[in-house]
């Protein structure tokens, strides 16, 4: 089976214990690929994202488990801003359409009753140009990780997430093509690596070497406890409250439900 992987660093685990796998003929690719990939027919199962499922999930089913769930602060999605900053109106974006995107203009509306205007920009402008001309900038991934340690002020995305609803975040989701064949092995790959803390550790290290100490150490920190690479009930559960939002605030035309491989239908 011919299965997309992410090259996302926090999404390392999953990668690293999949890659390997004699079943599997993996490709390291970013998530965007991924959905393309699918929906091409050129991948029998990728890694996507949970709003690209809501979109185009018609014909694809997920692994009931295999998912990247974060529980509070991840550093991946990071909103930035001055010190003593009185308000926020303007926020330079590097990609807009993202659901790390979506979900800091929804907590920014439900926490702090602020509607914000998010504007696209070039990636070639730096964090600092972007404090000047606008009132806060957001980051994501790689990028939002390099401030890990800066003296700018920030707001942790996730944590945010968790602190307003009690909820996981899923950023990843398992996803198969309904027509693709022996879709029930993935339920019989070797997972162990993905619950021993030890192994773990060394996947996180092993990706992150070149990483300025700190930001490495924050890094494997998270990965060791503030993420899972398994999904369970309270995970789909989160990611039904997720979409509920999304719903709500036009983003997507319909709450998706979700097809288990292996398992029938069930409600997200």
């Amino acid at each position: 089976m011919k299965i997309g992987l992410s090259d996302q660093l926090i999404a390392a685990p999953l990668t690293k214990t999949l890659e390997t796998q004699a079943e599997l003929k993996a490709v390291i690719q970013s998530p965007g690929k991924n959905i393309l990939g699918l929906l091409e027919g050129s991948l029998e199962a990728a890694f996507i994202t949970p709003l690209d499922f809501a979109r185009h999930g018609v014909s694809l089913s997920l692994h009931p488990t295999l998912a990247l769930v974060s529980h509070g602060a991840t550093q991946i999605a990071q909103l930035l801003f001055k010190k003593d900053m009185q308000t926020i109106d303007s926020i330079a974006v590097y990609k807009e359409d993202s659901q790390y995107r979506m979900l800091a203009a929804l907590l920014l509306n439900e926490i702090y009753d602020l509607e914000c205007e998010f504007e696209e920009v070039e990636e070639s402008k730096t964090v600092e140009t972007l404090l000047e001309e606008y009132s806060a900038c957001f980051l994501e991934q790689e990028t939002a990780l390099s401030q890990i340690g800066s003296a700018v002020s920030q707001i942790d995305i996730g944590e945010e997430w968790t602190d307003k609803t009690e909820a996981a975040f899923v950023h990843l989701v398992l996803a198969v093509r309904d027509d693709a064949e022996n879709s029930d092995k993935l339920l019989n790959l070797d997972l162990k690596p993905l619950r021993d803390p030890n192994k773990i550790q060394a996947m996180v290290a092993q990706a992150c070497e070149g990483m300025p100490a700190m930001q490495k150490a924050d890094l494997e920190t998270l990965l060791g406890y503030s993420y899972q690479f398994e999904s369970d009930d309270f995970a789909w559960d989160s990611l039904r409250v997720f979409y509920e939002y999304l719903f709500y605030y036009s983003w997507i035309d319909h709450i998706p439900g979700i097809s288990f491989i292996g398992t029938g239908k069930a409600d997200a």
